[in-house]
């Protein structure tokens, strides 16, 4: 009888762990796939801020030469 009962827990058992181990890969691979996609939409963002910043400080340094004031005396206005 107690074997019986040891073997219908065994059977029980593993099958709960191995439904949990499925649903967690999958969860887990749904987890991963988003922060990869998130870390890529970051990546994107700062990267046009770079873009950005670089050619907002490439305009200034040209109207400065030309007006013939200095980088600083433009960001203090």
């Amino acid at each position: 009888m107690l074997d019986i009962f040891l073997k219908i827990l065994l059977i029980v058992s593993m099958i709960t762990f191995t439904f949990i181990g499925i649903w967690s890969f999958i969860l887990f691979n749904y987890l991963y796939n988003q922060i990869r996609y998130r870390n890529y939409l970051l990546e994107k963002v700062s990267h046009n801020i770079h873009t950005l910043s670089n050619n907002f400080k490439k305009f200034y340094e040209k109207e400065a030469a030309d007006d013939g004031s200095s980088l600083s005396e433009i960001k203090e206005d």
